[in-house]
């Protein structure tokens, strides 16, 4: 037998002998687990997707910033560009790291004004992040995928805006 084996417990996967739930299971599971909180009002499921979203978005972009900012030609690659023939474009990957770094730690980390400030401006950051994408010049896929990402960024942006109790 095998590290692995049947008898032998392992991470992430099911206890030994219990089946694995089925994907549309577990994602119902993760979906209740997520929207459910002490409280079940619509206004405490509404804080508690706003705050999910946040923190979704300060994730997405702290793995963003980070690699444009420590790893611009892997990212300039994955996205069809050439960094040695526009080597410009290593500039601008750093420079928007930077600040897609700093959004996304004020967002999961930011208390207070800072916290607000970021949830304030980020669907604005990331709607003009969509037509910068878009007017970039990349071929087809690193177009797509550039917009998709800003898209996404853009709907958690709007999702995170605080609620108003009134």
């Amino acid at each position: 037998m095998g590290l692995l084996s049947p008898r032998l417990p392992t991470t992430g996967g099911p206890a030994p002998g219990r089946p694995r739930a089925p994907a549309a299971n577990r994602q119902e599971l993760i979906a209740n687990i997520l929207l459910s909180g002490a409280g079940g009002s619509v206004a405490d499921q509404g804080a508690r997707l706003s705050n999910i979203a946040r923190i979704l978005l300060g994730c997405i972009r702290c793995v963003n910033g980070a690699g444009a900012l420590f790893a611009p030609r892997f990212l300039l690659r994955s996205l069809g560009a050439d960094p040695v023939a526009n080597p410009a474009a290593l500039y601008a990957f750093r420079m928007f790291g930077v600040r897609t770094l700093i959004i996304g730690i004020q967002l999961l980390f930011g208390q207070g004004e800072v916290q607000r400030e970021a949830l304030r401006t980020a669907p604005i950051i990331h709607a003009t992040d969509i037509a910068a994408a878009v007017l970039a010049g990349l071929p087809a896929r690193g177009t797509r995928t550039a917009a998709l990402i800003s898209i996404v960024n853009t709907v958690l942006a709007l999702i995170a805006q605080p609620r108003s109790d009134t």
